[in-house]
């Protein structure tokens, strides 16, 4: 008999609330010999670890389970803000020093400077074809994710063979401030694809 998964392991909800952005990846991108749903867990923690995303969270979702990263601030490119802004959620101008070639161009650079846009990301690993539906969700409960979920996989998740109704799909929750004394707020439609939010996070090629 199977092993089952600990009744007091934390779930994820599926259909999950609606994302900014989703994307569906092939697992061979995770490997050649990703068969097992540990061996997809393995696959992804190596990548989220080796661009420092050390902090994750997992819950048991049907089929699979789900990985939550922390909050994270993000250039409009998608690449995570530099340390140490990248995982602090005050309400602070962000200058991207980068871009100012002589002095006069400070006092413009602050009065544009991004107040904040942050972002969660979801993986899925499942095998049910509906996983988000319609219902909104707040910074609060996405925060949240990071902290309610488990440190790894039970034995009963991981020792899962991959069939073909197993799908990776990766969700995108953003949120941004319209001021710098503002809270942040979901973005319904993110003006990045999920692919551009990978790419710039380093997790996925051009």
């Amino acid at each position: 008999m199977p092993a089952q998964v600990p009744s007091d392991y934390p779930r994820f909800p599926l259909p999950a609330p609606s994302p900014s952005a989703k994307v569906d990846l092939p697992f061979p991108l995770l490997g050649a010999n990703v068969t097992t749903v540990g061996a997809a867990e393995r696959a992804l923690r190596t990548a989220l670890a080796a661009k420092g995303y050390d902090d994750r969270s997992y819950y048991a979702v049907p089929g699979g389970f789900a990985l939550a990263t922390r909050a994270e601030r993000f250039l409009p490119d998608g690449r995570p803000a530099p340390a140490p802004r990248r995982w602090a959620m005050a309400p602070t101008a962000l200058v991207d020093w980068t871009q100012l070639r002589h002095p006069g161009q400070w006092v413009d650079a602050f009065r544009q400077a991004d107040p904040g846009h942050y972002r969660v990301l979801v993986f899925l690993v499942t095998d049910r074809d509906r996983t988000t539906g319609a219902a909104p969700v707040g910074i609060e409960t996405a925060e949240a994710w990071t902290q309610g979920g488990a440190d790894r996989l039970p034995q009963a998740i991981a020792a899962l063979p991959l069939g073909p109704d197993h799908h990776l799909e990766v969700l995108v929750y953003e949120f941004a401030r319209t001021a710098v004394n503002a809270e942040p707020v979901f973005v319904p439609t993110s003006a990045l694809g999920a692919r551009a939010h990978l790419h710039g996070a380093g997790l996925m090629g051009g």
